[in-house]
């Protein structure tokens, strides 16, 4: 029940704040293009308070539009105002974050390898980029910096400058997700609250003075006005913003600050453009043509490796191992210390549904002092033997009810891994290394595949969903077949370990690297690796 309501909460949100929001941008397109369009009166006996007028033709009739500062001879009182679209969007919109973000235990808003936070934390830093964010850019322009009749330069640049340091700023700190959509609420709190605390309240004391045949304080229209050609600036740039947590390889991408920087100034460009047309100014067009160019090089995918020819994973010279002297090398992994307890993720939607219980985030696995999940090799002393070609076998990596499952993975460098989309909802794997290629696929079909191949040895190679940024899974690359991932009961194993002297290393996405030396002989030997709390 409570998974249904809170699904018909979030579509009822989105509908009306998209209907709201398409009511409120397509008036300021209508507004600004007119705006763009007045032109002096061209006939005789027009009142000369009119500051330009427009002809316009639309559903078999034709329309006289004339703007004048002034109230007409002739005036009934019946303004229309365009101000409820603008409420209307950013309460629906708000709700929709609350109910989505922040109400859902920040499962959305916390990327641990971003910055590891409370929900608490994560949700008082999108509250407060959008009253800090607000209240910083009014000062810009309410204060001596950027008000009515300065030049208005430096208001701008300050402008540019808090809006694309608020949302880079965000993108170290939130889910790229998160950061993405809450530069957009930022913009979208800053034009609603133009509209009703600056733009409206003038309107209204002119209109005020005006009715009472008293002198308008001119300046209250030029502010109003000024808010509003910000305002339009802002609309591209929140569009984008608002449909881009459709589109992973934008806000996870690795360049997602650059992709963010360069769509807030693209998109302004093309507001410009949009008015302009091709007379617009070279500059405008210049951003316009390089931002293009910027975004597909920086969202551009990479070929995938070409599968390895299985000889070129092998290692052919060195000694060959003798399976008669070859040992089985046991070894366990513990804990000493107290283990964070488990941290249970508040899922949401479909996501839900697939839960048939409570998930918790499964990073730390501690049971009577083992340690689960630990990826345990051989890093030293093998170099020496002959070692066969890596296997043809896929090793599958499973999105499936929302998690990836297992957490850790291992594979040999040249062995097909297959990631799996389970679910069917949409997912993406993104792929973050330092020594092999990355990519970032989305994967919107349930049961749907994708291959790729390693090529070279990495411990470790994180692959993320990033619509869903708790979804972490893990993947050791290694050059030999000795290596192990520890069971429940911290356990592991390595088959077929040659006599000789031997550096054993074992890594844990929490709490780091440990390293151990063993001699295999006669005997097989056994291995213990000890983890704390503080790592090591």
């Amino acid at each position: 029940m409570d998974a249904w309501l809170n699904d018909w909460a979030q579509l009822i949100f989105r509908w009306v704040h998209v209907l709201a929001a398409i009511a409120w941008i397509g008036h300021a397109f209508f507004f600004h293009s007119m705006e763009k369009a007045l032109r002096a009166p061209e006939v005789d006996g027009v009142d000369p308070d009119v500051h330009g007028e427009l002809w316009m033709v639309h559903g078999g009739g034709f329309f006289r539009m004339q703007k004048t500062r002034v109230l007409p001879p002739v005036y009934t009182g019946h303004l229309h105002w365009f101000k409820y679209e603008a409420g209307l969007t950013w309460v629906s919109g708000f709700l929709l974050l609350v109910a989505l973000y922040y109400l859902t235990g920040g499962v959305l808003m916390i990327d641990a390898s971003v910055m590891q936070m409370s929900a608490t934390t994560s949700v008082a830093i999108g509250l407060g980029t959008l009253i800090f964010g607000w209240v910083a850019y009014d000062f810009i322009w309410a204060g001596p910096i950027g008000r009515v009749g300065k030049d208005p330069t430096l208001g701008t640049i300050l402008t540019v400058l808090l809006i694309a340091s608020i949302g880079v700023g965000l993108t170290f700190v939130l889910s790229g997700r998160a950061a993405f959509l809450h530069t957009g609420a930022l913009l979208g709190t800053i034009m609603t609250a133009n509209v009703w605390m600056r733009i409206i309240p003038g309107s209204n004391k002119m209109v005020a003075a005006l009715e009472k045949g008293e002198e308008p304080d001119l300046r209250l229209g030029a502010i109003g006005h000024q808010r509003s050609v910000h305002n339009g600036y802002m609309h591209f740039p929140i569009v984008f913003l608002m449909i881009s947590n459709h589109y992973p390889f934008t806000f996870g991408s690795e360049w997602s600050a650059v992709l963010l920087l360069v769509m807030l100034a693209l998109g302004a460009a093309t507001r410009q453009l949009f008015y302009d047309g091709w007379s617009a100014h070279w500059a405008v067009k210049g951003v316009v043509g390089l931002g293009t160019v910027a975004v597909l090089a920086l969202t551009f995918p990479k070929p995938p490796a070409p599968p390895p020819d299985p000889a070129s994973t092998a290692k052919t010279d060195g000694t060959p191992i003798d399976p008669a002297t070859a040992k089985q090398v046991r070894g366990v992994v513990r804990f000493e210390g107290e283990a964070p307890p488990p941290k249970e993720l508040k899922l949401y939607g479909d996501c839900l549904k697939l839960a048939t219980g409570p998930v918790y985030d499964d990073s730390v696995l501690v049971a009577d002092g083992k340690l689960q999940n630990a990826f345990v090799w051989i890093d030293t002393g093998w170099e020496g033997f002959q070692i066969p070609a890596a296997p043809s076998a896929e090793v599958e990596v499973d999105q499936r009810g929302c998690v990836y499952a297992p957490r850790i993975h291992g594979a040999r460098v040249g062995q097909p891994v297959t990631f799996v989309n389970s679910d069917s909802m949409f997912h993406n794997v993104r792929t973050v290394a330092k020594d092999n290629d990355t990519f970032n696929l989305n994967m919107p079909a349930k049961d749907q595949r994708i291959t790729r191949t390693f090529l070279r040895p990495e411990r470790m190679v994180a692959a993320r969903c990033d619509v869903h940024p708790w979804m972490l899974s893990h993947i050791g690359l290694v050059e030999h077949d000795w290596w192990a991932i520890s069971g429940e009961d911290g356990s592991f194993s390595f088959d077929g370990v040659p006599p000789g002297t031997y550096t054993v290393k074992a890594w844990h996405e929490v709490f780091g690297e440990r390293t151990a030396e063993i001699t295999v002989g006669a005997d097989a030997p056994s291995v213990e690796l000890v983890f704390t709390p503080a790592g090591g």
